[in-house]
């Protein structure tokens, strides 16, 4: 992994966020129009499942300026639920973007999706894994 970690970023700059916080990448996996109606129930984890996960981490690291980035696609006001002062939103962004962006953040949420799976892979930081057919490193916190 540390061959391909060192290739993913020989021509990207690792400090994606630029904004001296600790950035924790949430990816929300959700319908699209590439989905063709099959992505089944991993589009289903509720919204409280991932608010659950972004209030423990803010417990776990009081003290520290934490900014959530979240991952999607949808309607803006589908994410009404997440709006905080420390969320910044990604919806329906460029992938090649969000995905840079989930595997450089200081801590990554997963979805039960292999975009996020593969960002976890290849990241540094802190992984918070949703359990589904991908199988989790030792390493990550399984949430689910």
């Amino acid at each position: 992994m540390d061959f391909i970690k060192k290739c993913f970023w020989s021509n990207k700059n690792k400090d994606v966020f630029k904004n001296n916080k600790k950035n924790v990448a949430v990816h929300i996996r959700r319908s699209n129009p590439h989905d063709q109606g099959l992505a089944g129930e991993r589009i289903t984890t509720p919204d409280e499942y991932y608010l659950n996960i972004m209030n423990y981490i803010r417990n776990k690291y009081q003290g520290t300026e934490l900014q959530f980035h979240i991952y999607s696609q949808g309607n803006q006001s589908d994410f009404d639920k997440y709006i905080q002062e420390d969320v910044a939103f990604h919806i329906d962004e460029d992938i090649d973007t969000s995905f840079i962006c989930m595997v450089g953040a200081d801590i990554l949420v997963t979805s039960p999706s292999s975009l996020s799976y593969v960002a976890a892979l290849i990241s540094d930081g802190e992984i918070y894994f949703k359990r589904f057919w991908h199988m989790p490193r030792n390493n990550w916190i399984i949430c689910g």
